[in-house]
């Protein structure tokens, strides 16, 4: 997550936030602030698009994948 986030100049915080908007699931995420500064800062990574291949390795990585039946 660290080095996708400084790949793409972002904060971690903004790297899931898109990797969550771009998810194959249904994510609903809590972000934790306590300054306006800090959710505008937040959601600045809305704007954020990762190619396919970094939302996989991504889920795979966080082990976000679905469980195997």
């Amino acid at each position: 997550l660290n080095n996708l986030a400084a790949r793409h100049r972002v904060t971690p915080t903004q790297a899931m936030l898109a990797l969550f908007a771009q998810a194959p699931f249904v994510v609903v995420p809590v972000v934790g602030c306590h300054t306006a500064e800090q959710i505008n800062a937040s959601f600045a990574g809305a704007d954020l698009r990762l190619d396919p291949a970094e939302t996989g390795a991504l889920i795979s990585d966080l082990g976000l994948g679905s469980p195997s039946a």
